[in-house]
């Protein structure tokens, strides 16, 4: 998985977060915006009712002075007709206007209405107890919500920490891959100077064997020359007999070519080639120190090189485990 993959995934994995918070808290304020029209909605229910019950228990306490006086009254006036006329109870039960008559319906109205304030307070122990429910939902809601909150607070955190982290793992990344390609490029630049160096060196030693060839030639015939001026340089008493027959085979060559022998026999030609062998010696001397020269400059690239190898692959390791770290 690439760095872009994991950034991907990582505000992915943010925005459904984000989008679980807001789904959360919106199904949140939306309950208590239910909670709150219901507690409304009971509130003023628990207003009507009370001030229905309130209504009721004065409509009682007022039915009830009336009853007293009413049945005051019914008492001054049968003790007023007692003292007159004899009381007639069958005839007088079944008038409206009867006072026994209308302690009943005032004693039914009270216990309808008593009734009534019952059922009322039922429904509003009832309403009490939904939304005490309620409540407590809501405080379950809102408890919910704060640790939703928290949660969520912790992971943006984290995702910020990650986010940080990744960035300075991307940097390290950029600056190993900056300091392999500064390698490389030194690497190449190693590689082609050896092989300069190889070429330059197969040179020198094409040299070398040339100029070391014509040493030895030139030794050859500075060795030949100095026999020959050292039997030519000797007395005739002192030559040996045996000599003789080289002496005459030398005459015999000297007759044949003798502007040559001459040429090879004089001084001059003699301390020539001396001088033209010590020049040689000294340039074969000073291409021997060069060859030292860059066998020590082979193997110091060899040791850079390897080296190089060696922080290369250091830094291959390093890129492949940050690489594994970011998949993980």
């Amino acid at each position: 998985m690439s760095n872009s993959d994991e950034d991907a995934s990582k505000s992915a994995s943010s925005r459904e977060i984000r989008h679980l918070t807001h789904s959360v808290e919106d199904s949140i304020v939306s309950k208590v915006n239910e909670l709150s029209s219901a507690l409304l909605d009971t509130s003023t229910n628990i207003h009507c009712l009370n001030s229905k019950i309130q209504a009721y228990r004065q409509e009682q306490n007022a039915a009830v002075e009336v009853l007293k006086e009413n049945v005051d009254v019914c008492l001054r006036h049968i003790s007023s007709r007692e003292a007159t006329t004899p009381l007639q109870l069958t005839s007088a039960r079944d008038s409206p206007t009867n006072p026994w008559r209308m302690v009943r319906d005032k004693e039914t109205t009270i216990l309808e209405l008593e009734r009534k304030n019952d059922h009322l307070r039922a429904k509003l122990e009832s309403a009490q107890e939904k939304l005490k429910e309620k409540s407590d939902e809501l405080l379950t809601s809102s408890r919910l919500l704060s640790e939703k909150s928290q949660e969520a607070l912790l992971l943006q955190d984290s995702l910020v920490i990650a986010e940080r982290r990744l960035a300075e793992s991307q940097r390290e990344v950029e600056r190993a891959a900056l300091r392999l390609r500064h390698v490389e490029e030194s690497l190449q630049g190693l590689q082609q100077e050896l092989k300069q160096v190889h070429l330059e060196s197969s040179s020198w030693q094409e040299r070398y064997m040339r100029e070391k060839q014509k040493t030895s030639q030139l030794s050859e015939e500075i060795a030949q020359s100095r026999i020959q001026r050292q039997r030519f340089q000797k007395p005739d008493g002192a030559r040996s007999e045996d000599d003789t027959d080289n002496l005459e085979k030398g005459n015999n060559l000297v007759n044949g070519s003798a502007q040559d022998f001459s040429g090879i026999a004089s001084p001059e030609e003699f301390n020539r080639l001396i001088l033209e062998k010590r020049d040689i010696e000294e340039v074969c001397l000073s291409f021997d120190r060069k060859f030292q020269k860059q066998t020590q400059v082979l193997k110091r690239l060899d040791q850079m090189l390897k080296e190089s190898e060696g922080k290369v692959e250091k830094l291959t390791q390093v890129k492949l485990e940050k690489q594994k770290s970011y998949q993980e």
